[in-house]
């Protein structure tokens, strides 16, 4: 605030100089009054102008603009004041009017694109709730329209004043005042052309600002940075970018949350599915992969023999290293049943779905062994594995919905997980699993268990086996 009073006060002061200058050295309408008693007088109304500005109640959306109003109330008290003290005449009451007004439009002017810079430079916003909205277009161009009319008015008044007065003048003595003439109306002009290129700068800087403001959030936005935000400094098409790009980066926030949480109940593929699923669709679509399902062999001796926070525990953190194992080979976790695991491998991967998914219940026995010797209870867990086509969708009420894989492939699976108890193995894929895998693994200790008839299968299936007996 303190600066931008300073900055109020110099623009006022230079306003001071002008006129003082003007009215002392370029122009004969004081002659008699004295520059000395001008100068005060003048200090007096300027003084007077700035305890008003202080006086002012406004807002944030309209500071600036009521030095218009102030510096046309100091140009009528000193035109009544000229005319009540030295009964100036009412003309020239009205020219000073003009040239003040036409001051007071460009300090004005400069003073709400001061605050506006201050705005954009603090990322602070103005309040427009509730305002119409206006054109950068019609804004530029009124603003350019009343500049140069009150530079024209201005320029007219002089000129006309300097011509009526050299009209008085003797013939001899036009030649002789001529530099005079001349340099008044040179001074003015030369005055309105730098307040006007001074006005077109402002607003370069200001557009310049405004697009730096939009770009560089655009830029922090593009590369995942979602805690920025436009201030809204106009309420033209540049507030309304800025407000719609605000309200772009509100919901891609609120979307990257929704991401976030989703990643926690269901894995991060499966969540960005979910969220690129636009229409919202309850249909589902047949893809061939490959289903493991795990599970805790002695979950009920466990949960029997500890308590049910130590219990809970566990069992944290044996998923922690089940679901770290299966991620880091592309596998997603679809769900916990109890203390089991349903797992897909072959979602988008490029390495083929059963040598991941063996590959991955082989480090799920090692890791199995490695927390039972670090928790101190034994954990022993047997894993299913099938191939095949499964169904993959959306599934539930309107209401409440949950997006998993159902279909002949994952029964299977489950029932594989649990024949693997009666075949005593902790590994049970199916015919389809262990051809499709690498010679190295083909080579590992398996067991052909020949053709195993599983619950609510009407055919047998060709199995194989791995892990301890």
């Amino acid at each position: 605030m303190r600066r931008e009073n300073l900055f109020i006060v110099s623009w006022y002061a230079l306003a001071y100089l002008i006129i003082l200058y003007y009215g002392g050295s370029v122009c004969p309408y004081i002659d008699g009054l004295g520059i000395d008693r001008f100068a005060v007088e003048l200090a007096a109304v300027f003084i007077a102008g700035l305890s008003l500005r202080g006086l002012l109640r406004y807002t944030s959306a309209t500071r600036g603009w009521h030095d218009f109003a102030i510096f046309a109330a100091m140009a009528v008290g000193l035109a009544l004041y000229n005319r009540t003290n030295y009964e100036f005449p009412l003309a020239s009451g009205g020219k000073v009017a003009v040239g003040f007004t036409a001051l007071g439009f460009f300090i004005s002017t400069h003073a709400y694109l001061a605050l506006q810079r201050k705005m954009l430079r603090s990322a602070e916003s103005f309040d427009f709730l509730g305002k119409s909205k206006s054109s950068i277009i019609q804004r530029i161009s009124a603003v350019t329209i009343v500049a140069v009319v009150l530079s024209t008015v201005t320029i007219f008044l002089v000129v006309d004043k300097d011509l009526k007065w050299l009209a008085t003048q003797q013939p001899g003595a036009v030649a002789y005042y001529r530099p005079s003439v001349l340099k008044e109306i040179f001074f003015v002009m030369g005055v309105l052309l730098a307040l006007l290129i001074g006005l077109i700068v402002a607003y370069s800087r200001n557009l310049r600002l405004l697009f730096e403001n939009q770009t560089r959030t655009l830029e922090d936005v593009s590369q995942g940075n979602l805690e920025v935000a436009v201030p809204v400094v106009t309420n033209d098409e540049f507030g309304n970018i800025a407000t719609h790009t605000n309200s772009m980066i509100a919901g891609l926030r609120e979307k990257q949350k929704i991401q976030s949480v989703f990643g926690k109940m269901v894995s991060p593929r499966i969540a960005k599915r979910l969220l690129a699923d636009s229409q919202h669709t309850m249909s589902g679509e047949k893809i061939e992969l490959t289903v493991l399902m795990s599970d805790v062999r002695n979950f009920t001796t466990l949960s029997e023999s500890i308590s049910p926070e130590a219990l809970v525990a566990m069992m944290n953190r044996y998923f922690t290293v089940m679901v770290e194992i299966i991620h880091r080979h592309n596998g997603e976790v679809d769900k916990f049943i109890g203390d089991g695991i349903l797992a897909v491998f072959g979602l988008g991967d490029t390495e083929p779905g059963p040598q991941s998914a063996v590959t991955a219940a082989g480090e799920m026995v090692a890791a199995a062994a490695k927390l039972t010797r670090e928790l101190g209870h034994e954990i022993r867990i047997g894993l299913g594995i099938h191939s095949g086509e499964v169904i993959a969708g959306r599934i539930g009420s309107p209401d409440r919905q949950e997006y998993t894989f159902i279909g002949d492939t994952v029964n299977t699976a489950a029932r594989l997980e649990s024949a693997s108890k009666d075949i005593g193995r902790e590994i049970v894929v199916s015919k389809s699993v262990f051809d499709a895998l690498s010679p190295e693994l083909k080579n590992a200790a398996w067991q052909a268990v020949g053709a195993l008839a599983l619950k609510g299968k009407k055919n047998a299936i060709e199995t194989y086996a791995l892990g301890r007996a």
